[in-house]
């Protein structure tokens, strides 16, 4: 389980191959559901809230754009199972450590985005579903969401890479 940082979302995740984002002021309130490769055994946000890493038995971490729920980076295989993973304050890197031993790896990683407003935007739509009313704030941040982001992410290139 983690908390965002902005102490908004919930993310937990488990043996059940899924990770489910909980809205904490709805009193944990499902708000969307991903589903996993493996069991998750670890998971962590980006400094921003805008990013959920997860790693677990699938040996990989996938590094997930929380308002368009894909995948925007995975890390290679590792020899073993993920134990914690977590971003730098900089979001800068991503560190992580498995079950197998004592190595700690640091993975350096960059957010792209062409243009800051339209993260802003992202961000504001995030905090807006949270705030919002009983199912139809939420529908209607989730259709706004879809209309920019069928034009928005892919094409400014919002995203991570290593």
């Amino acid at each position: 389980v983690a908390f965002s940082p902005t102490g908004r979302l919930l993310a937990v995740g488990g043996e059940s191959r899924t990770i489910a984002t909980l809205l904490v002021d709805r009193d944990f309130e499902q708000a969307s559901e991903r589903a996993c490769a493996a069991g998750v055994r670890c998971l962590a946000w980006s400094p921003d809230s805008r990013f959920l890493a997860s790693g677990g038995e699938d040996r990989q971490v996938s590094v997930w754009d929380i308002l368009s729920e894909r995948v925007v980076l995975q890390l290679p295989r590792a020899e073993d199972w993920y134990c914690a993973i977590s971003f730098t304050a900089d979001c800068h890197w991503l560190v992580s450590c498995g079950f197998g031993g004592l190595d700690v790896t640091l993975h350096p990683i960059e957010v792209i985005a062409e243009e800051e407003e339209e993260q802003k935007e992202d961000g504001q739509q995030m905090e807006e579903m949270t705030k919002e009313g009983e199912g139809e704030g939420r529908a209607e941040a989730e259709e706004e969401d879809e209309e920019q982001g069928d034009e928005g992410d892919e094409e400014s290139g919002v995203g991570i890479k290593i």
